[in-house]
């Protein structure tokens, strides 16, 4: 038989150079990640410019997000993956630490589906504090956990960061990645970080499962399965049974803005990823803030499911999804704290549009398909609803509110510490330059 003449090597040739012109397109995509698998809908080096548009047009970097393709198709099999770069928040630095000493999360003992049995105690340089009481009801009181730095003068801080846990329930992993994230800003000069000055806090909002299991005690507050992260109201311990978890994040902030307690703190910047992020972005919306202090808080919004929709001009309207307007979806049927703003619709969006937000999403985070119709209203994933929220926010306030800010991090997926360790959001979680 003979091929081009009879040249094996003419062959090899034509071989080697296919072969070259493959990886060259694919290194296109991959670049930077490190990753086995990478993204077929859009290179790190296009999703960079959407990045860098995001600093100044949220809007029109929305709708670039919005063109990638098969983003908006439910079924377009898109890719998706947990470990697009390294540092998942357990066990390695992100290739963006800058040098910073990265301290690895403590395990606990049990699990967030059947419950924790016991929870880490003290770790990394943080602490968890059991004898802060919430409530006192006649003889009875009842404390709220959380974990805390376990060194600090109170007299010399300037700054809490409040942290909401993820799904799981991990307080002690998101103050820990969040501790990282502070010793990555601290490598950048340009942010003028004294650790001395800041404070990270992470309540614990254990659940039924919990309280069986054993972590948590027996005049601790437990919630109901998740209803923590929309403001449900808690389920124990006996006596104990109407306090929402947004009642306990008014609880932390009066603590901190109490110059009793911290006589010089100057701002509080609350933050959450995925689950957490849902629930910082619904009490930005629906939280009670003393007015003294209201102006002195920011929120860092990363990486949410879903969202309280601020009008009914859903992506995908569906009359059969009577749950889209619903609570924890909608202002519809809201819980008992949150009735009241819920009802008096219109001031409640305009003291929204004040806040001081930063919406960081992954533009790799294109999965959370639902199989419930009220986040499908939404987007059919994560990246497509973040996009349509912030074009939405326009459409509500008539222009993208100048408080807020956004971030569409390239290349990142559904990783909470990488998106944390980020430089936007550490200029706005730990410097005063953004606040």
């Amino acid at each position: 038989m003979r091929v081009l003449g009879n040249s094996p090597t003419l062959f090899a040739v034509l071989i080697v150079c296919l072969l070259l012109h493959v990886v060259e397109a694919q290194d296109e995509v991959r670049e930077r990640t490190g990753a086995h698998l990478f993204a077929r809908q859009l290179s790190c080096s296009k999703q960079k410019g959407i990045e860098s548009k995001s600093k100044s047009d949220p809007v029109g970097a929305a709708n670039d997000v919005l063109k990638i393709k098969d983003v908006l198709e439910a079924d377009g099999d898109l890719w998706f993956s947990n470990n697009l770069v390294s540092g998942t928040g357990d066990d390695e630095q992100v290739p963006w630490g800058h040098g910073a000493e990265f301290k690895p999360t403590p395990a606990a003992l049990g699990n967030y589906l059947s419950g924790y049995a016991l929870i880490p105690d003290s770790f990394n340089g943080f602490k968890l504090n059991r004898s802060m009481v919430f409530r006192t009801e006649g003889s009875k009181s009842v404390k709220v956990p959380f974990y805390v730095n376990a060194n600090y003068d109170a007299d010399s801080i300037e700054r809490v960061v409040l942290i909401w846990p993820g799904q799981w329930r991990d307080s002690w992993k998101y103050i820990n990645i969040m501790g990282n994230a502070q010793r990555v800003a601290e490598t950048h000069d340009q942010l003028n970080i004294d650790k001395s000055k800041i404070l990270l806090i992470s309540p614990m909002f254990f659940n039924q499962k919990d309280a069986d299991s054993g972590a948590a005690g027996d005049d601790e507050l437990y919630f109901k399965n998740a209803g923590w992260a929309v403001g449900d109201t808690s389920r124990g311990p006996s006596g104990f049974t109407n306090v929402s978890s947004f009642e306990v994040m008014d609880f932390f902030l009066d603590h901190i803005f109490d110059k009793s307690n911290f006589p010089n703190v100057k701002h509080a910047v609350m933050a959450g990823h995925s689950m957490g992020a849902q629930a910082t972005q619904r009490y930005a919306l629906f939280g009670k803030p003393k007015k003294a202090y209201r102006d002195n808080i920011s929120y860092w919004i990363g990486n949410p499911g879903s969202y309280t929709w601020l009008d009914e001009k859903y992506y995908n309207s569906s009359s059969s999804c009577d749950s889209a307007s619903k609570w924890p979806f909608g202002f519809d049927h809201a819980p008992k704290y949150a009735e009241k703003k819920a009802k008096n619709k219109e001031s409640t969006i305009s003291r929204y549009g004040d806040r001081r937000i930063l919406y960081s999403f992954g533009l790799n985070d294109n999965g959370g398909q639902s199989d419930r119709c009220a986040p499908n209203t939404q987007g059919p994933n994560r990246l497509a609803r973040g996009a349509l929220y912030v074009k939405s926010l326009k459409s509500v306030f008539g222009d993208f509110p100048s408080n807020q800010l956004v971030d569409f991090v390239e290349c990142v997926s559904h990783q909470d510490y990488p998106m944390m360790a980020k430089f936007r959001t550490l200029e706005f979680v730990f410097s005063s330059r953004t606040d």
